[in-house]
């Protein structure tokens, strides 16, 4: 029995040593150069550009929360930007910001934007 546990044991850890090294956590490749916010008509987008400073053909997705001036969520906004080339910079423009309500906040209603990244190897 303690050698079935053993062979287990040994098995589970080559899985999880060969496995780190194909699944590569690409988000720290990804810089954004800049973001700012947009007014157009019905709505406010971010619109900025992002880096690939790794060694991989990426796709990338950003995300924004809106806040107000009282510290309240008012909306969400995304991008995607597909095969970006490694060691190479592109422009994106997100959605326009919206509510659960389907409502578009402006941009003189949102105070300040928080924004999370993720990028996998395309």
């Amino acid at each position: 029995m303690n050698a079935l546990i053993r062979l287990f044991l040994v098995l589970a850890m080559t899985s999880v040593a060969f496995g780190c090294g194909r699944w590569h956590d690409h988000d720290d490749d990804v810089v954004v150069e800049s973001q700012s916010l947009v007014s157009v008509s019905g709505g406010c987008v971010v619109r900025g550009t992002v880096r690939n400073e790794g060694g991989h053909t990426l796709r990338v997705f950003l995300s924004w929360r809106a806040f107000n001036r009282r510290d309240r969520e008012i909306g969400l906004a995304d991008a995607e930007i597909r095969d970006l080339p490694r060691d190479s910079s592109r422009a994106f423009e997100s959605t326009r910001f919206r509510d659960f309500d389907g409502d578009r906040p402006s941009c003189s209603e949102i105070d300040r934007i928080r924004r999370n990244e993720s990028a996998f190897r395309d």
